[in-house]
């Protein structure tokens, strides 16, 4: 029995990415606008304990998004990569909930700081979110929709290489934010202090 291939018809992949942006946009509407998160997490020690949680959801989200693209990319079929790129898609429903999490309590947290690492993340926060908005989810939808139709030519390598460009930088200023975060939280100025001899 030969399974029915996914709907990738352009309309459907319009339909999908508007969706996935309409949802983001709730979210953070309901974030800031109703202060869900004053109301549901009061206790800065919770809010911490979310907004670490939320971070290392996202950033390992899109590590294993970019790890499995590129080793599909490099020793896998063209059906694994069609996989990958489906799996991806579904894991959008993971990754942009966590990320308004992350940015919320974020900002919730970094009202009253302005120490250099919360100034430094709160400058990286728009910079990661519009990355992703507008340029990885976008490129996601697209990438699903060739492979799923077997169209590997000039334009997917074109956008998966600018996928896997910007999916780094993401990476890379969500490593900075956690690095920053461990630094305000004192335990990375705490575990420094340990290896020093006595």
């Amino acid at each position: 029995m030969t399974r029915k291939p996914a709907d990738f018809s352009l309309s459907n992949v319009m339909l999908h990415l508007w969706t996935c942006i309409a949802c983001y946009a709730i979210l953070y509407s309901m974030l800031f606008n109703i202060g869900l998160i004053e109301i549901c997490v009061q206790e800065s020690k919770m809010k911490r304990n979310i907004h670490a949680f939320a971070g290392a959801v996202a950033f390992l989200t899109i590590l294993g998004f970019w790890g499995m693209t590129v080793v599909s990319e490099l020793f896998g079929s063209d059906q694994t990569i069609a996989t990958v790129k489906g799996g991806i898609l579904q894991g959008m429903f993971v990754l942009i909930p966590a990320m308004v999490i992350v940015g919320g309590s974020g900002m919730s947290m970094g009202r009253k700081r302005r120490d250099a690492p919360a100034v430094a993340k709160e400058k990286r926060m728009p910079l990661i979110a519009a990355n992703g908005l507008l340029i990885l989810l976008p490129a996601a939808f697209y990438l699903a929709s060739k492979s799923a139709a077997g169209e590997f030519d000039a334009g997917f390598y074109t956008v998966q290489g600018l996928e896997l460009i910007f999916g780094a930088l993401n990476i890379g200023m969500m490593s900075l934010n956690i690095r920053d975060g461990l630094v305000m939280t004192g335990r990375l100025k705490r575990r420094k202090q340990a290896e020093k001899p006595l």
